[in-house]
């Protein structure tokens, strides 16, 4: 096996170029064909889920993140830039954006907070 892998290396070595790397700048590294040529905006991210949460039936987290990854790819595919700027990571159900743990925290904070009576004492 080890003989193996060493003529395989081999090989490599003799019939492939080696990949050219390059440094990306920095002040774009957030802005690329991950995230849609936009910089992420949890504020685009949340007004997504809420469009999506007020116009539908029975949305939960898995049929909420599947919406959100069909809009942020068919607006790129239609006009080549995403809404949200999100990354979209792989998970067994399906693509979830990278921070939505993060923005649904926000969201879920916020509505409890505007559902609180005005004069209401905080706990």
């Amino acid at each position: 096996m080890r003989e193996e892998s060493r003529e395989f290396r081999s090989l490599l070595q003799t019939y492939v170029e080696p990949v050219k790397t390059f440094e990306l700048d920095p002040l774009t590294v957030e802005e690329s064909v991950f995230t849609g040529f936009r910089m992420f905006s949890p504020a685009k991210l949340s007004a997504m889920a809420v469009y999506i949460a007020q116009r539908g039936e029975q949305i939960y987290k898995n049929k909420l993140n599947k919406l959100l990854f069909y809009s942020d790819f068919i607006n790129f595919y239609l006009y080549g830039r995403s809404i949200s700027g999100s990354k979209y990571v792989h998970v067994p159900f399906g693509p979830v954006p990278q921070k939505y743990g993060e923005v649904l925290a926000q969201l879920s904070k916020k509505r409890m907070s505007d559902s609180k009576p005005k004069g209401a004492l905080e706990s």
